[in-house]
Parts: C-alpha cells; sequence; structure tokens
C-alpha cells in the first residue's frame, strides 16, 4: 500500500493505491471511518481484470493515513464503523457472527439469518439488514438486531415480481429504528416504484411518485439513496436518463413530502449527506471520466472538485462520501487501470 500526496488541478488530494491490489470501500451510503485518520477499505488483488466486488484473496484492512500503516482484518463482509466501533460479519457453520470491535473489547452478537447491506442507528443501539432468501428469490426480509439484547427479529417480508425482482439498499433510518428505507432494484426505465419505506407504526408505503410522459411510459428514473442524517428524510438521484426534466438530486420525506430536482447543474448518478447535514456530494455520469461534486446546501454552490476515472461495473465508480467529522471526502478514482482512493478536504472543494 502506498498513501501519496498530489495537487490536482488546485486540489490537494492524498492518495491510496499501489500495483499490486485494487482499494476500495463499502456502499457509499455506509460509514467506514473509525476516526478522522483511521479507515476500514477493501483490497483485491489485481489479476490484470477489470476491480470487481467479489474476486479471490480479497481482504478488509484498517488504514491509517495519518502514520501510513494498515492492518489486514480478513474476509469480514459486510462491515459498518459508527463512534469509533467496528461492527463486521463472520460466517460460521450456519450462523453468522456480528462483531463489534474497539480499540478495547470485542462483543460478538449470533444469527441464524443471512446479513447483507449492514446499516445502523446514529446512537449505535441498532443494526438493520436485509436478507434474500436465495440470489433469484423474489422474496426479500428486513430485519434489525438489538444490540443491547442480542436479538434479532425479521422486521417485514417483501416481494417483487420478476424481472425486476430484487430488493436492496436496505437502510435504517439513523434517528428511528422503526423506519427502513429499501429500493426496488431494476432498469430504471420500467421500475416505477423505487424508493419504498417500512414504518413499524405505519406499515409500508413507496415513499415518492415517479411521473409518467405523455406516451404513458416513465418519465422519471430514480436511485441511488441515502438517509439525512436527522432522519427526516431520503436524498435521491433523478437520474440523467430520466426523460422528462428536471434532472437531478432530489429529497423525499418521511411524512410524504416530496421535493423535485433540487440540485441540477451536473448529470449526477450517486449522493451522499454529510454527517452535519450542510454538505451533499455527488458523482457524475461521463463522458470518460466521472466528476465529483460538493454541494453546500447552506449556500447552494454546486462545485466540480475532481474528475475522477471510472467504469459502469461496481465498484469502479467514485462513490463519494465523507469522513465522520464531514471534513474529508473519499472516493474511488481508476488510474491507469488501478482502483485508487482519494480524499480530499471538503472546504478545499468549495473555494
Amino acid at each position: 500500500m502506498k498513501i501519496t500526496h498530489e495537487v490536482v488541478d488546485g486540489l490537494p488530494v492524498t492518495r491510496i493505491g499501489d500495483d499490486t491490489y485494487h482499494y476500495s470501500f463499502g456502499y457509499y451510503a455506509t460509514n467506514n471511518w473509525l476516526d478522522e485518520h483511521r479507515l476500514v477499505i477493501t483490497r483485491s488483488p489485481n489479476l490484470g481484470t477489470t476491480p470487481a466486488v467479489y474476486v479471490e484473496g480479497r481482504e478488509a484492512v484498517l488504514v491509517d493515513i495519518e502514520n501510513k500503516t494498515e492492518t489486514v482484518l480478513g474476509d469480514i463482509f459486510p462491515w459498518i464503523v459508527q463512534d469509533g466501533t467496528l461492527y463486521a460479519t463472520e460466517k460460521s457453520g450456519d450462523e453468522t457472527a456480528i462483531l463489534a470491535i474497539n480499540d478495547t473489547t470485542c462483543e460478538v452478537y449470533r444469527t441464524k439469518l443471512t446479513v447483507d447491506d449492514l446499516t445502523i442507528t446514529a446512537d449505535g443501539n441498532y443494526l438493520v439488514f436485509g436478507e434474500r432468501e436465495t440470489d433469484d428469490s423474489r422474496r426479500s426480509h428486513g430485519c434489525r438486531l438489538d444490540l443491547a439484547t442480542g436479538e434479532a427479529t425479521v422486521l417485514f417480508e417483501k416481494q417483487f415480481q420478476k424481472p425486476f425482482n430484487v430488493t436492496n439498499h436496505y437502510m435504517v433510518n439513523p434517528q428511528d429504528p422503526k423506519q427502513v428505507f429499501f429500493a426496488h432494484e431494476g432498469d430504471t426505465l420500467y421500475v416505477s416504484n423505487r424508493l419504498w419505506l417500512y414504518d413499524e407504526d405505519r406499515g409500508m408505503h413507496c415513499m415518492a411518485k415517479q411521473r409518467l410522459d405523455g406516451e404513458g411510459n416513465l418519465g422519471d428514473c430514480f436511485g441511488h439513496e441515502c438517509w439525512a442524517p436527522d432522519g427526516s428524510g431520503l436524498w435521491f438521484v433523478k437520474y440523467p436518463c430520466s426523460p422528462l426534466p428536471p434532472r437531478g438530486l432530489c429529497f423525499a420525506g418521511v411524512n410524504g413530502e416530496q421535493t423535485d430536482v433540487v440540485y441540477g447543474a451536473y448529470p449526477y448518478w450517486h449522493v451522499c449527506c454529510a454527517p452535519n447535514g450542510r454538505y451533499l456530494a455527488a458523482d457524475t455520469q461521463g463522458p470518460g471520466y466521472s466528476s465529483v461534486v460538493v454541494i453546500d446546501k447552506e449556500t447552494g454552490k454546486e462545485a466540480e472538485a475532481y474528475r475522477a476515472g471510472f467504469l459502469w461495473s461496481h465498484p469502479a465508480h467514485p462513490h463519494p462520501t465523507f469522513s465522520p467529522s464531514s471534513e474529508q471526502v473519499i472516493f474511488h478514482d481508476l488510474k491507469d487501470g488501478q482502483l485508487t482512493l482519494g480524499i480530499f478536504r471538503t472546504t478545499d472543494a468549495l473555494k
């Protein structure tokens, strides 16, 4: 692993990367930072192939940017970090062990449920994850682990019909363990009910209406969501492929309010909200590069910070996301076929 510093078009950037491994991090809407200089990332061997999520030999590593060190943690996928504690998973026979690891202790929770899309409430009391019976199953479950009692329960079941039968992106409301978002995955030109909310008190509903065009075809293509840190609702993207304008970053509230495009200066792809609620980070769709954009919600400024190399295949999208203090942004950057990680300061992007 090499940690280097460079200046790109006036922007100071710290880079993690080398010729041996591809480096990536988890889903952009989840936290990987233990603190402002330590984070958990993935490395996978460079086999002369396209960077991929699931490859033989992939490992989680704890990287200390300040001291330029790395510690191999092994196969602990998926994981999430909250307030300096790493919540990671290990398969153990027909059970999954969920480990809560910090600098002094390691607690272990065991469940027979399959753990995917691991998320956590802001107070660190509840883990929520999705469970799909098989890769081809139409039936999926939203599950919750109470970290105080160790009890894991299935909250709900949802089933969509083929060909777009997948539910994913399970994310608990950071302020309310009774509310869980999930996405109806599929071809965005045809999925007309993408954003869903399960509320333990009020049931389940689709959070955002998608318009039809004059021919009766889908006019709004939605996706790539993240919770606002105050739990008031979701930021999401109306994709550039949407037949009906405008296109850009939108917001849907948990109480049914829906705001059409709020920010639309660029052809946005993914969006993440800073923990302090002030900033958004987003990436864009080509051509030939993907811009990393930082948005200041107080001023309305949409600033293109960096033009990253990318591939359409995951994880080689920039997927910008923030450090716990909201002061740093990390993103994927494909350089000469190598997947690297770039880090810059939020305020540097907005100068």
